[in-house]
C-alpha cells in the first residue's frame, strides 16, 4: 500500500511503422465478406473490378484513437466523373443513405474515430462509362494513423533533409522503396496530382513509400475518456464529454456493509492524463460538524484502489481485479498517465468506505491535454 495524496501511473508503448489493417469486401456471388490483409502505407492492398452500372462495397474497422484514410486509384478514369463513392460509419452506405459522398477527381477519403467503429465505402460506376471491357480496375490503398490534420507545408517528411532546389534527402534508418523519389518541388512532373509541392501529391507519396509529414492535430485531442460504473452487476457507460466531468454524489455504506466500495473503469486517450479527485460532499461535511462526528476531513478513512487492465476484457467483480495499487484518507486524488500509442489504456479503480458510518463522495474526473507526441 501507498500512502500519500496522489498516485501517478505511466504506461510506455512503441509504435512500430506497419500497422495490419483488415479490409473487408463483399462478394456479390457467394453473399459472404472475403478479408485481405493490408500493411498501412505500403502501397496498392487490393485491386478491385467494378462493371459499368454496378458496385462494390468494402469495409474496415477504425481503431480507437485512430484515423484511417482509404485512396481509390483508377489509373484509366482518376480524373472523370462517373466514378462515385459512398461512405457511411456503421453500416453499408446507400444513395440516400450516406455521411458523404465523393467523386473519381478526390484523391482519396479519411475518418477518425475516439472509441473504433466500422467504416463502409460503396463503389459505383457509371453506365456512360466506356472502356474497352466496360470495367474498370480500381487499386485500394489504405494507411492508419493517429493524425487529423499534417502539416504538408514542410518541405520535406519527417527526419528528411531538405537540400536545395526541391530536392530532400532520406534519413539513414529509412529503408523504403523511395530513396530516390525525394522531390518535392513545384515542377510538374506528370499529370494528375503531380505537383510534388502539392498536399495531394505528398499524402499519395507517403502511403505508398511509408515516410510521413508532422501532424499539427493528432485524434486524441478531438476524444474525451470513456467511463463506466459497475452498477447492479452490469457496466453501465458514463458519456462525458467534457475535458472536466463531474460524476456527481454517491453514497458509501459502513464498512461492515457490502455496499461499501463504488467499482469504475476508465479508458484514456492515447497521450493523455486524467486527474481523479474523490472528496466528500458539502453537505456531508456540514452534517458531520453538527454531529461532531469528526472535526476535520482529513479522519474521514476512505480507500482507493487502482490497477491497469492489460486486456479490454470487462471485470465483473471486485475480487477479480487484482490491485496494484492503495491509498487512504479523506481526500483522494490520483493520476492516470497513458504514454500508449496509438492504444488507449484502461484503468479500474475502486473506492471503498473504511468508516464506520455512512459517507457521501464527490467524484471529478480531468482529462489533461495531450502531453506526448505519439
Amino acid at each position: 500500500m501507498t500512502t500519500g495524496k496522489e498516485l501517478v501511473f505511466i504506461f510506455l508503448w512503441t509504435l512500430t511503422r506497419c500497422v495490419a489493417i483488415q479490409l473487408n469486401l463483399w462478394d456479390q456471388s457467394s453473399e459472404n465478406w472475403k478479408d485481405f490483409d493490408c500493411a498501412s502505407q505500403r502501397g496498392t492492398c487490393l485491386a478491385v473490378e467494378v462493371n459499368s452500372g454496378n458496385y462494390r462495397v468494402m469495409s474496415a474497422y477504425i481503431g480507437k484513437g485512430t484515423r484511417l484514410t482509404i485512396h481509390t486509384n483508377s489509373i484509366e478514369h482518376r480524373s472523370e466523373s462517373n466514378i462515385t463513392i459512398f461512405v457511411k460509419s456503421g453500416e453499408i452506405p446507400t444513395q440516400r443513405n450516406n455521411d458523404f459522398k465523393l467523386s473519381g477527381r478526390d484523391p482519396g477519403f479519411s475518418q477518425f474515430s475516439c472509441y473504433g467503429v466500422m467504416l463502409y465505402w460503396q463503389i459505383q460506376l457509371d453506365e456512360s462509362i466506356v472502356s474497352r471491357r466496360n470495367k474498370v480496375n480500381i487499386g485500394i490503398t489504405l494507411t492508419v494513423d493517429e493524425c487529423i490534420q499534417k502539416n504538408y507545408e514542410q518541405a520535406c517528411p519527417t527526419k528528411w533533409l531538405a537540400t536545395s532546389g526541391g530536392w530532400c534527402q532520406p534519413p539513414e534508418e529509412y529503408k523504403g522503396p523511395c530513396r530516390s523519389q525525394n522531390y518535392f518541388g513545384t515542377q510538374r512532373v506528370a499529370n494528375g496530382f503531380s505537383v510534388p509541392s502539392s498536399w495531394e501529391y505528398k499524402m499519395l507519396w507517403s502511403e505508398r513509400c511509408g515516410a510521413d509529414w508532422p501532424c499539427d492535430v493528432f485524434v486524441s485531442s478531438k476524444c474525451a475518456l470513456l467511463l463506466h460504473n459497475l452498477y447492479q452487476g452490469k457496466w453501465k457507460k458514463l458519456n462525458h464529454k467534457k475535458e472536466i466531468s463531474d460524476f456527481g454524489s454517491f453514497q458509501l455504506l459502513p464498512a461492515d456493509r457490502k455496499k461499501n466500495v463504488y467499482l469504475f473503469f476508465v479508458d484514456i486517450p492515447p497521450g493523455s492524463s486524467v486527474l481523479i479527485k474523490v472528496i466528500p460532499t458539502l453537505e456531508a461535511l456540514l452534517t458531520k460538524f453538527k454531529e461532531a462526528s469528526t472535526t476535520v476531513s482529513g479522519k474521514s478513512d476512505l480507500m482507493m484502489s487502482v490497477s491497469q487492465s492489460e486486456s479490454e476484457q470487462y471485470k465483473s467483480e471486485e475480487g477479480l481485479i487484482s490491485w496494484q495499487k492503495s491509498m487512504r484518507g479523506g481526500l483522494l486524488h490520483v493520476s492516470l498517465a497513458n504514454f500508449d500509442c496509438p492504444q488507449w489504456s484502461r484503468f479500474f479503480f475502486a473506492v471503498r468506505n473504511l468508516n464506520k458510518f455512512t459517507e457521501t463522495v464527490r467524484a471529478i474526473f480531468h482529462l489533461h491535454e495531450s502531453f506526448v507526441i505519439c
